[in-house]
């Protein structure tokens, strides 16, 4: 049987949802989903760059912990990224500078999804290369299986659970 569960801090998408006839949704954090009884699934979806939900180095494996603790052994994440530094471009290599001198990585934002008058609040966001992923891994139930790099910045990560 299919089990959709989707989570979101925006209470408009969740009424969206809810109003498209979505019947089991959440509002709240990732790391609030350990708490609840809730189904174990074997595959989460990271698409739409949302790896960038990670946030930083120190905050990744808190992210990570949350979704191993609702997740199947052996279950799957697929993830889509972009790698920042695969770049040439001078403002986004002195965007990198910048982070790096005050003790951010390169590809860290910090930013807010903005719609009319409605707005999130301000909220870390990372941009991680292959080996930056690997490295944060290292300290979660989460190990690189694969990865597929497009022409572009952007790739697919799939990371299976240890």
């Amino acid at each position: 049987m299919f089990q959709c569960w989707r989570w979101n801090t925006s209470a408009g998408a969740i009424a969206v949802c809810s109003s498209r006839g979505v019947s089991d949704t959440f509002h709240g954090e990732v790391d609030e989903l350990a708490n609840l009884d809730q189904p174990v699934w074997d595959s989460v979806l990271l698409l739409g760059n949302n790896l960038g939900l990670l946030a930083s180095p120190t905050q990744a494996p808190q992210f990570l912990d949350a979704l191993a603790a609702v997740t199947s052994c052996g279950a799957r994440i697929y993830g889509r990224g972009t790698d920042p530094y695969r770049t040439s471009d001078p403002l986004h290599l002195a965007y990198h500078d910048r982070n790096r001198t005050a003790g951010r990585p390169g590809g860290q934002l910090r930013l807010r999804v903005r719609h009319r008058r409605t707005a999130t609040g301000w909220f870390d966001y990372w941009l991680t290369s292959a080996d930056e992923l690997v490295e944060v891994l290292a300290a979660t139930p989460w190990r690189l299986e694969d990865l597929h790099h497009s022409e572009k910045q952007d790739y697919l990560a799939v990371l299976v659970k240890r």
